[in-house]
Protein backbone atom coordinates (compact mmCIF):
# COMPACT_ATOMS: atom_id res chain seq x y z
CA UNK A 1 0.00 0.00 0.00
CA UNK A 2 1.33 3.47 -0.84
CA UNK A 3 2.26 5.62 2.15
CA UNK A 4 -0.11 8.59 2.29
CA UNK A 5 2.65 10.61 3.96
CA UNK A 6 5.03 10.06 1.07
CA UNK A 7 5.31 13.22 -1.11
CA UNK A 8 5.35 11.25 -4.37
CA UNK A 9 1.85 9.75 -4.36
CA UNK A 10 0.19 11.45 -7.37
CA UNK A 11 -0.54 9.38 -10.53
CA UNK A 12 2.69 8.83 -12.39
CA UNK A 13 3.89 7.12 -15.60
CA UNK A 14 5.06 3.52 -15.34
CA UNK A 15 8.72 4.53 -15.03
CA UNK A 16 7.90 6.82 -12.15
CA UNK A 17 5.83 4.09 -10.49
CA UNK A 18 8.86 1.84 -10.72
CA UNK A 19 10.90 4.58 -9.10
CA UNK A 20 8.46 4.78 -6.20
CA UNK A 21 8.42 1.00 -5.75
CA UNK A 22 12.22 0.85 -5.68
CA UNK A 23 12.22 3.74 -3.22
CA UNK A 24 9.90 1.86 -0.85
CA UNK A 25 12.14 -1.20 -1.11
CA UNK A 26 15.24 0.79 -0.20
CA UNK A 27 13.38 2.46 2.67
CA UNK A 28 12.47 -0.97 4.03
CA UNK A 29 16.12 -2.05 3.77
CA UNK A 30 17.16 1.09 5.61
CA UNK A 31 14.63 0.42 8.34
CA UNK A 32 15.73 -3.20 8.77
CA UNK A 33 19.41 -2.29 8.81
CA UNK A 34 19.43 0.96 10.79
CA UNK A 35 16.23 2.91 11.56
CA UNK A 36 18.39 5.94 12.40
CA UNK A 37 19.48 6.14 8.75
CA UNK A 38 15.87 6.19 7.59
CA UNK A 39 14.89 8.86 10.11
CA UNK A 40 17.88 11.02 9.15
CA UNK A 41 17.19 10.51 5.45
CA UNK A 42 13.51 11.44 5.80
CA UNK A 43 14.35 14.62 7.72
CA UNK A 44 17.02 15.68 5.24
CA UNK A 45 14.75 14.90 2.28
CA UNK A 46 11.87 16.94 3.65
CA UNK A 47 13.95 20.05 4.30
CA UNK A 48 15.90 19.70 1.03
CA UNK A 49 12.66 19.35 -0.92
CA UNK A 50 11.28 22.47 0.76
CA UNK A 51 14.39 24.48 -0.06
CA UNK A 52 14.36 23.37 -3.70
CA UNK A 53 10.73 24.49 -4.01
CA UNK A 54 11.54 27.76 -2.24
CA UNK A 55 14.27 28.38 -4.83
CA UNK A 56 11.79 27.76 -7.65
CA UNK A 57 13.32 24.57 -9.02
CA UNK A 58 11.47 22.35 -11.48
CA UNK A 59 9.43 19.36 -10.28
CA UNK A 60 12.01 17.02 -11.80
CA UNK A 61 14.83 18.73 -9.90
CA UNK A 62 12.77 18.72 -6.70
CA UNK A 63 12.18 14.97 -7.05
CA UNK A 64 15.90 14.38 -7.65
CA UNK A 65 16.76 16.41 -4.54
CA UNK A 66 14.16 14.60 -2.44
CA UNK A 67 15.23 11.09 -3.42
CA UNK A 68 18.92 11.94 -3.41
CA UNK A 69 18.63 13.28 0.13
CA UNK A 70 16.48 10.35 1.25
CA UNK A 71 19.11 7.83 0.11
CA UNK A 72 22.26 9.95 0.51
CA UNK A 73 23.67 7.52 3.09
CA UNK A 74 22.87 4.34 1.17
CA UNK A 75 26.53 3.33 1.33
CA UNK A 76 26.31 3.06 5.11
CA UNK A 77 24.20 -0.09 4.73
CA UNK A 78 27.57 -1.84 4.40
CA UNK A 79 28.91 -0.23 7.59
CA UNK A 80 28.56 -1.89 11.00
CA UNK A 81 25.48 -0.49 12.72
CA UNK A 82 27.33 0.62 15.84
CA UNK A 83 29.71 2.85 13.82
CA UNK A 84 27.11 4.91 11.92
CA UNK A 85 26.71 8.22 13.76
CA UNK A 86 29.01 6.90 16.49
CA UNK A 87 30.50 9.37 18.99
CA UNK A 88 33.88 7.70 18.43
CA UNK A 89 36.53 10.12 17.12
CA UNK A 90 37.55 9.64 13.49
CA UNK A 91 40.87 7.98 14.42
CA UNK A 92 38.89 5.18 16.11
CA UNK A 93 36.75 4.45 13.04
CA UNK A 94 37.66 2.37 10.00
CA UNK A 95 39.90 4.40 7.66
CA UNK A 96 38.00 6.23 4.91
CA UNK A 97 34.60 5.21 6.30
CA UNK A 98 33.11 8.61 5.52
CA UNK A 99 34.55 8.76 2.01
CA UNK A 100 33.73 5.14 1.20
CA UNK A 101 30.01 5.48 1.95
CA UNK A 102 29.57 8.07 -0.81
CA UNK A 103 31.38 5.94 -3.39
CA UNK A 104 29.65 2.71 -2.40
CA UNK A 105 26.23 4.37 -2.42
CA UNK A 106 26.85 5.64 -5.95
CA UNK A 107 28.00 2.19 -7.09
CA UNK A 108 24.89 0.52 -5.69
CA UNK A 109 22.60 3.03 -7.40
CA UNK A 110 24.37 2.54 -10.73
CA UNK A 111 22.56 -0.81 -10.90
CA UNK A 112 19.11 0.79 -10.48
CA UNK A 113 18.21 2.55 -13.73
CA UNK A 114 15.29 4.56 -12.33
CA UNK A 115 17.49 6.05 -9.60
CA UNK A 116 20.63 6.81 -11.59
CA UNK A 117 19.77 10.52 -11.71
CA UNK A 118 20.30 10.78 -7.94
CA UNK A 119 23.83 9.35 -8.09
CA UNK A 120 25.43 12.84 -8.21
CA UNK A 121 23.67 13.75 -4.95
CA UNK A 122 24.70 10.54 -3.21
CA UNK A 123 28.31 10.77 -4.39
CA UNK A 124 28.89 14.51 -4.03
CA UNK A 125 26.84 15.80 -1.07
CA UNK A 126 30.06 16.07 0.97
CA UNK A 127 31.92 18.19 -1.59
CA UNK A 128 32.90 21.79 -0.70
CA UNK A 129 33.11 24.85 -2.91
CA UNK A 130 36.82 25.27 -2.11
CA UNK A 131 37.64 21.69 -3.09
CA UNK A 132 38.24 20.47 0.48
CA UNK A 133 35.36 17.99 0.43
CA UNK A 134 35.14 14.40 -0.73
CA UNK A 135 35.22 11.99 -2.47
CA UNK A 136 36.47 13.80 -5.58
CA UNK A 137 37.53 17.22 -4.31
CA UNK A 138 35.24 19.01 -6.76
CA UNK A 139 35.17 22.81 -6.65
CA UNK A 140 32.50 25.44 -7.21
CA UNK A 141 30.11 24.88 -10.07
CA UNK A 142 31.72 21.51 -10.83
CA UNK A 143 29.66 20.21 -7.90
CA UNK A 144 26.19 19.31 -9.22
CA UNK A 145 23.56 21.82 -8.10
CA UNK A 146 21.39 19.17 -6.43
CA UNK A 147 24.40 17.94 -4.44
CA UNK A 148 25.29 21.50 -3.41
CA UNK A 149 21.76 22.02 -2.12
CA UNK A 150 21.62 18.76 -0.17
CA UNK A 151 25.12 19.48 1.17
CA UNK A 152 23.98 22.83 2.59
CA UNK A 153 20.94 21.32 4.28
CA UNK A 154 22.99 18.36 5.53
CA UNK A 155 25.57 20.69 7.10
CA UNK A 156 22.88 22.74 8.84
CA UNK A 157 21.15 19.65 10.22
CA UNK A 158 24.44 18.22 11.49
CA UNK A 159 25.11 21.50 13.29
CA UNK A 160 21.66 21.49 14.85
CA UNK A 161 21.54 17.85 15.90
CA UNK A 162 25.23 17.07 16.32
CA UNK A 163 27.12 14.31 14.58
CA UNK A 164 29.51 11.77 16.06
CA UNK A 165 31.59 13.49 18.75
CA UNK A 166 30.44 16.98 17.63
CA UNK A 167 27.77 18.43 19.95
CA UNK A 168 24.56 20.04 18.72
CA UNK A 169 24.27 23.83 18.40
CA UNK A 170 21.29 26.08 18.92
CA UNK A 171 19.55 27.46 15.84
CA UNK A 172 21.17 30.90 16.09
CA UNK A 173 24.69 29.48 16.43
CA UNK A 174 24.12 26.98 13.60
CA UNK A 175 22.97 29.75 11.27
CA UNK A 176 26.00 31.84 12.16
CA UNK A 177 28.31 28.96 11.28
CA UNK A 178 26.53 28.46 7.96
CA UNK A 179 26.91 32.17 7.16
CA UNK A 180 30.60 32.08 8.07
CA UNK A 181 31.19 29.14 5.72
CA UNK A 182 28.99 30.54 2.93
CA UNK A 183 31.05 31.08 -0.21
CA UNK A 184 33.89 28.99 1.20
CA UNK A 185 32.28 25.59 1.75
CA UNK A 186 28.68 26.20 0.73
CA UNK A 187 26.87 27.83 -2.18
CA UNK A 188 25.94 31.32 -0.90
CA UNK A 189 22.69 31.44 -2.88
CA UNK A 190 21.56 28.21 -1.28
CA UNK A 191 22.67 29.29 2.20
CA UNK A 192 20.67 32.51 1.89
CA UNK A 193 17.73 30.52 0.55
CA UNK A 194 17.90 28.04 3.41
CA UNK A 195 18.01 30.73 6.09
CA UNK A 196 15.07 32.51 4.49
CA UNK A 197 13.11 29.27 4.13
CA UNK A 198 13.71 28.35 7.78
CA UNK A 199 12.01 31.54 8.92
CA UNK A 200 12.56 33.17 12.33
CA UNK A 201 15.42 31.92 14.47
CA UNK A 202 14.32 29.36 17.03
CA UNK A 203 15.09 30.64 20.53
CA UNK A 204 17.79 28.80 22.42
CA UNK A 205 16.81 27.63 25.86
CA UNK A 206 18.98 30.25 27.50
CA UNK A 207 17.23 32.93 25.42
CA UNK A 208 13.74 31.94 26.55
CA UNK A 209 12.13 34.14 29.18
CA UNK A 210 10.19 32.55 32.00
CA UNK A 211 6.98 34.59 32.32
CA UNK A 212 5.45 32.42 35.03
Amino acid sequence: MPDSNHPLTEPLPDLQKALINVSYLLMDLYNLSNPMLLSHGRSLAKLSEGLARHLGWSEEAVRTVFLGALFHDLGYLATPLELVGSPLPEDHRPPNMEVDHTILGARLLARVEVLRNIIPVVRHHHEHLDGSGFPDGLKGQAIPAEARLVGVVHAYQNLRHGYGPTPALGDRAAREVMQEDSGLLWDPVMVRGLLAFLGPVEPDREDEIDLS
